[in-house]
């Protein structure tokens, strides 16, 4: 495989790509445009590239500060099982913005093994709270938030506690 670029830098995301991919996905079906930028806008992005082509996009919801959750941690089909999305999450984890960030956390319900080889775990340190009912912008997008809560609930979330840093 071709040398792997990490980038942060937001402008070199392709939005159309992630975008329709995101959509494509069990949890982003359902999404628009503009909840996607709305959403990338508001988080830490992050773009894989392979000859300067993106074959890989996640982002981190976070507080920059103790808490950051995983979300739409994506690798394009054509590239995926070659270590990308770990390497992908790894970059997240490691990112100067975030170095003292204690608490992450990530539902997936596919993806167990990726996150596992970074040292996340199922949850076990309490219960887990979500707010219901959820806006939806369609049904079938309400029935993937509730069924992934659902999961959450029964222990699919995964959380990773990384060693607390002095600021």
């Amino acid at each position: 495989m071709a040398t792997l670029e990490i980038s942060f830098d937001p402008s070199r995301i392709d939005f159309r790509a992630t975008s329709d991919l995101l959509k494509e996905s069990y949890w982003g079906s359902g999404r628009s445009d503009e909840l996607h930028r709305r959403a990338f806008a508001n988080s830490l992005c992050i773009g894989v590239y392979v000859g300067g082509n993106q074959v890989g996009f996640g982002r981190a919801i976070t507080d920059r500060t103790v808490f950051a959750y995983l979300a739409d941690i994506i690798v394009w089909p054509g590239y995926r099982g070659q270590g990308i999305g770990t390497r992908l999450v790894q970059a997240l984890i490691d990112h100067p913005d975030v170095k003292t960030v204690t608490h992450w956390s990530l539902s997936t319900n596919d993806a167990h093994a990726v996150y596992e080889k970074l040292g996340f775990r199922p949850s076990t340190d309490g219960p887990l709270y979500a707010l219901r009912p959820m806006r939806a912008h369609n049904p079938r997008l309400l029935q993937n938030r509730l069924t992934a809560w659902t999961r959450c609930a029964l222990g699919y979330l995964v959380t990773w506690r990384g060693v607390e840093a002095s600021l």
